[in-house]
Parts: C-alpha cells; sequence; structure tokens
C-alpha cells in the first residue's frame, strides 16, 4: 500500500510531535526558533523540492494545451480542482494521469504522476518557466516505450531516482521480488532536517538543556555553520554531496546527516561518458566530482563559503563572490592564498564590464542539462586549450570564442603567459590514454594513481582504467588499499580483481574491517567466489558482514538495471550462470535499450556454448540499437566462430566505423580478412590499429605476421627489433625474429 504522511504547516507548532519514533519533527517545529534561518529558506530551490499539486505550487499551463513530439501526444488540462495529463495511446484513446507533485521551481518545473505498482513518474514534458511553455527532455528520435528513457519507465521513476534528494526522511519501500513500492517520508520538500538530521533530540534539549538525557549535548547531528569548519570541514561538503553529487546509493534511506558519505553512497569516479578526461564536466555529474578535484576543495573551502544554506544563494554577484578571496586582501581563513588583485584586465585580458571578464567565464564554463538549466563546472580549472588540440577536451576560451579554435586560443595563452602556464603536464593526456588502453598509460596511470599531491577522485580514476591492464598493475598499486583516501582505498581494492588468486585474497581480507561501507563492500565483492579453505581463518567473520551488507545494498536498487547488471556478475562469481541469466533479462525488462546487458547477455550465452541465442540476442539488441557498436563487434567476431566469414567481416567493419578508435576491433577485423584472404585490405587494417596503439606487442607482432606471408621479410624483422626494443620481456619479438630468419631462409 502506498502511504504518505500529511504535509505539515510552515507555522509555528506548539509541541513536537514524533509519532512514527523516528525522530523527525518537521520545519514547522525549526522555524518556532529558528526565525531567521526559515525565512532564507522560505521559496528557495530546497523549499520548492516538492510540492502536493495545487494552484499556488503548479506553474504550468493546464489549461487545455496539446504537445505533440517524439512520438508522444499530451493534454494538459484542469478536472475540477485536479491537474490532469492525458496521453493519448497508440489505439488513439486516451488514458488520463492525475498530477500529484510538482518539482522544482526555476528554471524548469516536472509534474509526478502514480502508475502501478506505487511508483510515482516525473512526466518528461515539462514546463519551461521562463520561456512558459511546454518542452521535452529528451529531443531526438522518438522514444520506443522498453526504453529507459521512456517517461513511464525506470529513469524517469521517482522513487528510485529523485525521492531520496527531493523530500526528507525518505525511505523507499522496494519489494525487490514484485518492483512495486511503498515509499514513505516525512516532509515533502528538502527541509531542515534533511541537513541537520532529525530534531527530536535538539527540540529536547532546547526545552531543558540540563536534562538527564543529554548529557551536556545540543541535539544536532550536523552544524552547517561556517565557524565549525575549523572542527570538521569535511562534514558540511559530505552533507551537501549526498544530494548535489552523481553516486550510487549503498541503501534504501536517506543518508542520516552527519554520517560518513561512503557509508551510504559511492561518487561516480570520472569516467568516460561522465567526464572528459581531463576531469571537466560531460554528463549531468551534480557538482561534487568535481569540487573534489579542486584546489580550493584541498585547501579547505567549503560550500557555504559561497552558498548561503538556508536560501541556496550566492553570498555574493559576480566577481565579488569570488574577490572576497582573491585580492590583495585575501582572506585570513585560507592563509595560503596569493594575494593580488586578480579582478582586472591584467589577470583575465578582457575589457571589463564583458561576459569575458566575469571569473566564471574562464573557471566555471557552464554546461546545459535538462535542455533549459545551465549549470557550472566546479573544478574552478584554469583554461587549456592546448589541451584541447591535444586531447579535444573543451576549453573555455573557445566556448564564448566559437568562431576560433582551440590553436588559436592556445596560442593567445602561450602569448600571454610565456614562460609556460598554459603548456604544463596535465594528468588529462594519462587518462585519455588509459581510456584509449594505451599500452605506454600503464605506468603512467600507477604513477598518477600513487601520487599523494593529487586529488583523491583522480587517483581512484587512474587506479579505474588499471583494471584492464592485467596483474602487473595490480601489483604496483597493492600498496594503495593501506591509502588515508578512502576513494583511492576502494578503487585499489576493485584493481585487485586481476591480481593472482592468493595475492588477491591476501590483499584485500584486511579491507572486509575498513572503517567505510564502500570499502568493505567493495572487498566483499572480490571475495565472494573465494573457497572458505582459501581465507584467513580471521577473514571469515569479517567477510559475513560485509558480504551481508553487500547483499542488503544489491537488493535495496534491485529496480535499476545497473543493479541488475551487478546482481548478475555476483551470480557469475558464485557460479551461478542460470541467475546471472535472470539478472541480466530483468534488466533488460527494466531498459530494453542498455546496450551493455545485451551484450552480457548474448556473451553469456556464447561461453555456454548456446551460439544460436547469443546470436539472437546480439540482433535483438540492435533492432533497439542498430549504431551499437560493441553489439556490432561481438555479432561479427560470433560470425567469424560460427564458420560465416563473410558476415563477420561485414558486422566487423559497421563495427569500426562505429568505434573508430578501437585499435583492437582494428585488430581482430585485420585478422579475419587474412583469414579471406584480402591481404591489402588486411594490413590497411592492421595499420589502422598500430596508429591508435603504436606500442601494442600483440599488434606490431600481428602486423609483422602480415608482412611476412607477403614476402616482405626485411619489414617484418625491423618490427621484431621495434618489439624487442619495446617489450624486452616478452615473447613476441623473439618468436617474430626467429619465423622471419626462418622463412626468409626458404
Amino acid at each position: 500500500m502506498w502511504l504518505l504522511l500529511p504535509p505539515l504547516s510552515y507555522a509555528a507548532a506548539e509541541a513536537p510531535s514524533d509519532p512514527t519514533g523516528s525522530g523527525y519533527l518537521g520545519t514547522a517545529i525549526c522555524a518556532d526558533c529558528h526565525t531567521d534561518e526559515h525565512a532564507a529558506w522560505l521559496g528557495s530551490h530546497h523549499d520548492w523540492a516538492l510540492k502536493e499539486a495545487a494552484d499556488d505550487t503548479v506553474l504550468a499551463d493546464f489549461s487545455g494545451n496539446r504537445f505533440d513530439q517524439q512520438g508522444e501526444t499530451w493534454r494538459f488540462e484542469r478536472s475540477g480542482d485536479a491537474f490532469v495529463a492525458r496521453s493519448r495511446n497508440p489505439d488513439g484513446t486516451w488514458q488520463e494521469h492525475k498530477i500529484l507533485y510538482a518539482v522544482g521551481v526555476a528554471p524548469l518545473q516536472q509534474y509526478l504522476v502514480m502508475l502501478d505498482g506505487g511508483r510515482l513518474q516525473a512526466l518528461t514534458v515539462a514546463w519551461d518557466v521562463e520561456a512558459k511553455q511546454w518542452f521535452h527532455l529528451y529531443p531526438g528520435p522518438e522514444i520506443a516505450e522498453e526504453d529507459g528513457l521512456h517517461w513511464s519507465r525506470t529513469f524517469n521513476n521517482w522513487n528510485s531516482r529523485c525521492a531520496d534528494c527531493h523530500s526528507t526522511g525518505f525511505t523507499k519501500g522496494l519489494d525487490p521480488r514484485s518492483g512495486a513500492f511503498d515509499s514513505r517520508w516525512h516532509e515533502a520538500n528538502v527541509g531542515c532536517e534533511s541537513c541537520h538530521g532529525p530534531g527530536a533530540a535538539h527540540v529536547a534539549w532546547a526545552r531543558d538543556p540540563d536534562g538527564p538525557a543529554q548529557q551536556g549535548t545540543k541535539g544536532l547531528t550536523v552544524s552547517l555553520s561556517p565557524s565549525q569548519r575549523e572542527r570538521s570541514p569535511g562534514t558540511e561538503i559530505e552533507v551537501c554531496a549526498a544530494c548535489h553529487a552523481r553516486r550510487q546509493s549503498l541503501g534504501a534511506e536517506s543518508r542520516p546527516a552527519g554520517a560518513p558519505f561512503l557509508d551510504h553512497f559511492v561518487p561516480a569516479l570520472l569516467r568516460e561518458g561522465l567526464y572528459h578526461a581531463d576531469g571537466q564536466i560531460l554528463d549531468e555529474v551534480y557538482v561534487y566530482g568535481s569540487f573534489l578535484q579542486s584546489r580550493m576543495h584541498a585547501e579547505g573551502v567549503t560550500c557555504s563559503d559561497c552558498h548561503d544554506p538556508h536560501s541556496a544563494q550566492l553570498k555574493a554577484e559576480g566577481n565579488a563572490l569570488c574577490t572576497q578571496c582573491h585580492s590583495p586582501a585575501g582572506n585570513s581563513a585560507f592563509p595560503s592564498l596569493t594575494t593580488k588583485t586578480y579582478d582586472s584586465p591584467e589577470h583575465h585580458f578582457h575589457e571589463a564590464g564583458t561576459a569575458g571578464a566575469t571569473c566564471v567565464s574562464c573557471h566555471m564554463p557552464a554546461r546545459t542539462y535538462m535542455i533549459v538549466d545551465p549549470r557550472r563546472d566546479h573544478s574552478f580549472r584554469v583554461p587549456r586549450p592546448d589541451l584541447s588540440v591535444e586531447i579535444g577536451t573543451p576549453n573555455a576560451c573557445t566556448l564564448c570564442h566559437a568562431e576560433r579554435d582551440p590553436a588559436w586560443a592556445a596560442q593567445q595563452v602561450a602569448a600571454w603567459y610565456p614562460d609556460g602556464r598554459g603548456g604544463r603536464a596535465h594528468f588529462g593526456e594519462i587518462i585519455a590514454a588509459g581510456r584509449r588502453g594505451e599500452a605506454k598509460a600503464e605506468s603512467a596511470l600507477v604513477v598518477l594513481a600513487q601520487d599523494e599531491g593529487q586529488p583523491g577522485i583522480l587517483r581512484a580514476t587512474a587506479l579505474d582504467l588499471l583494471r584492464r591492464y592485467g596483474p602487473a598493475a595490480a601489483d604496483a598499486a597493492a600498496t594503495l588499499l593501506k591509502d588515508p583516501d578512502p576513494l583511492v582505498r576502494r578503487s585499489a581494492v576493485l584493481l585487485q580483481e586481476v591480481a593472482e588468486g592468493p595475492q588477491r585474497v591476501a590483499r584485500v581480507a584486511p579491507l572486509l574491517e575498513d572503517p567505510l561501507k564502500a570499502v568493505r563492500i567493495a572487498a566483499a565483492r572480490l571475495m565472494v567466489d573465494v573457497t572458505p579453505l582459501a581465507f584467513p581463518a580471521e577473514a571469515v567473520l569479517p567477510f559475513d558482514r560485509a558480504a551481508a551488507e553487500y547483499r542488503t545494498s544489491l537488493l535495496a536498487s534491485a529496480d535499476l538495471p545497473e543493479t541488475q547488471m551487478n546482481i548478475a556478475s555476483l551470480a557469475l562469481r558464485t557460479g551461478n550462470p542460470r541467475a546471472a541469466e535472470a539478472a541480466l533479462n530483468r534488466a533488460l525488462d527494466l531498459n530494453g535499450h542498455f546496450e551493455d546487458a545485451w551484450l552480457r547477455l548474448g556473451s553469456l550465452q556464447q561461453g555456454r556454448g548456446r551460439s544460436a541465442e547469443a546470436a539472437a540476442s546480439f540482433r535483438a539488441g540492435l533492432a533497439r540499437l542498430p549504431n551499437a557498436g560493441s553489439l556490432r563487434r561481438a555479432l561479427g567476431l560470433l560470425e567469424i566462430e560460427r564458420g560465416d566469414l563473410s558476415a563477420g567481416i561485414e558486422e566487423l567493419e559497421t563495427a569500426a566505423r562505429l568505434l573508430p578508435g578501437d585499435a583492437r576491433l582494428h585488430y581482430n577485423l585485420a585478422l579475419a580478412l587474412a583469414r579471406a584472404e584480402r591481404p591489402e585490405a588486411a594490413e590497411a587494417r592492421m595499420r589502422d590499429s598500430l596508429a591508435l596503439a603504436p606500442s601494442d606487442p600483440e599488434i606490431l607482432y600481428g602486423l609483422g605476421f602480415l608482412l611476412m606471408e607477403q614476402q616482405r621479410f626485411d619489414e617484418a624483422r625491423d618490427l621484431a627489433r621495434q618489439l624487442l626494443r619495446l617489450h624486452p620481456q616478452r615473447p613476441e619479438g623473439a618468436d617474430l625474429m626467429a619465423e622471419a630468419e626462418r622463412r626468409s631462409r626458404r
């Protein structure tokens, strides 16, 4: 049954009431004493995070407007006091959905309706508050109903994706078997207790400070006062990060205020598709991961230095916000600051009063999400157009000067800073090489991960990329299992997946008792397939506890297709392929356009000897995602394995057009073309592969083999020498040289 607690009035309350025993009393109780803070909060984005649909909360026009886009047709109407959205079915009939809640206030507002199983869904047709018009959040091709982006599907499910940050004291109430929800919350907005924690103990202290139960405490879980910075600067940031972070939840309930962030969430690392290689924002990542990269975070700056925590407004307008610290006077709270004049053409090189003269234009470039919502990058980085030239990342200069190219901007910065400010080595080049899987990146990633002067999220990202390189990387990074940064420890644990069995157990077992749940769960995840006899005796009970936390975290978010993928991985590691296949099919039920789920389902079927079913799965995925290069690649390799060389080559050639940067794909295509007795095409593809990964030993050996087939022994010997120089410990160089010598003597 779906049950929501009734909304609380914001008027002052005479006495606290806590019928649920949770400790949550509501904003009304806080407002009774904290009048200034409450007045600042009223009307804020936090106040408007969730509102029951009413005349004074629904901002959109429901006077009968019709909206047609993305294959959807909607009418927005009134029915008595109710707001109604009507969607047209494929057969031409209309389905009525009552608007229950309004979400947000600016620059857009969304609306929630109820579907079966207690699912509150956010409509993907939203209201542009400034333009005063309806618009679709996913412009482009028509969205199929089985696609996770469809308004009725998983990505727009309020219970899973939004509610814990848009309400106070949220409990998801998921039944993992049926997928139904019995979600609850204590207050329908982001109220005082979202940040400060349940207020019952504080109210009791306020009424009787010397009471025997208070033991000298004020009863507050966390304070956001800047005066607390010296005591616990991380506490405030982690309170904000609970919502202002791209993260994976480790449980079903809201994070208690003041609890460690990594006991309840795992933040997204600087992964491809989320961040550019140099750490700039790409997808919607909600600030925290960006801020962790910044020097400001490293020096102890907190959110409330710039933002008023109650109104959520900036503390000053324009450059005045930045010059409260970055000025000749500096700021005594941050003694490491260089004190000089920043707000001048001598620093920003633009005419005063223009857009280019604002600090945020260069150091916090914005990217627009949800069509109308620009958000600024909080990594506060120095513009690096030279990186744009090298690795294709964006830069603040050409975002404004769109008519110019990055090379022009790089030259301009070099002229301003002839001593080389813009040309210093940057981690982005290492991350970009690691994303491409270049062999030369392995050692650079290890060095980056070990550099304690770099942000923890960056070092953890380097470790994450090393997972594709093999046991040597796991050995080199083993010392980081004891790193003081928990994000680094967690990634170091996951890297041990590629380590040899005994080393993996010995290294990871101590982390089963790490102080933070995110690390303990990662350790349990890596040890679920270890036989009991291989466990150190002292690790048995810690493993049981950590494994229970891991299972609980999976069940808490079993409604998400990404979690079903993790359940599939767990099932495979514990020797249950049938359960893994069921989880993958469940992931596809939730999102039929989940490319990786189709890929893993087909691969699992192929690995179990069911090649015909695997081919059918790859083709079913391609029917929904015709431009999915990974599925084309997998199908092509499978067709070759099944003996249809021509069909396999055709699929691989299509995949190569879709994935032009995939060196291994070009390599496999070259081998297939060689089997098809097309030597010139095979050589061309192998050289394409080598251009992407110029030091890869297998690609160098493969090219040498193709050259020998064409009697070009001198060229093959040159490649053998190159292999011996680059990889003296590997066998490919010596093998290629010996084979070239043998064949040339025939």
